[in-house]
């Protein structure tokens, strides 16, 4: 029996399609396990907290688990989309051929490549103002007067 690659590729769709599918219900659970309450913690915050401050603290509790969960699922994208498409294969084969086949230094460059994707995902663009952001994406050297008079040193 020939070897050629053939006769693997189905066990290897199918081991990938049932790993995509467990870890899909395993993070499905385990969200939907963080958002049930435990009724004992209320009784024992009651003690020491006002009602009001308890379900404030609760409100802040779900919205920090709403956030946690959507960036837990960027990540996962992140990682699914690394691990499972030839997209990953294809930018670790042209490292290679522009580090002259040096698999460390295309094993660094593929971590660069992975850790600069992850910091641009994470860039809290929503925490800037509309007006910040519209100045970030036209910056002009003489928006002030104050810029300019310092601006003759520089531009002859």
């Amino acid at each position: 029996m020939a070897c050629n690659g053939t006769e693997t590729k189905p066990l290897v769709t199918a081991l990938t399609k049932s790993l995509l599918v467990f870890i899909v219900v395993l993070m499905t659970g385990l969200c939907v396990l963080t958002f049930i309450p435990y009724s004992p913690a209320r009784a024992e915050a009651g003690a020491f907290f006002t009602t009001q401050e308890i379900d404030t603290g609760l409100q802040y509790t779900l919205e920090r688990r709403f956030f946690f969960w959507a960036s837990t699922a960027v990540e996962f994208a992140l990682l699914l989309a690394f691990a499972l498409t030839s997209l990953s294969r294809r930018c670790a084969d042209r490292f290679l051929a522009w580090t002259g086949n040096r698999r460390i230094v295309a094993a660094l460059a593929m971590g660069l490549l992975y850790a600069s994707l992850h910091e641009i995902l994470y860039l809290p663009i929503g925490a800037l103002s509309p007006t910040k952001v519209k100045r970030l994406r036209v910056v002009h050297v003489l928006d002030s007067y104050e810029r300019r008079a310092d601006a003759k040193e520089y531009l002859w």
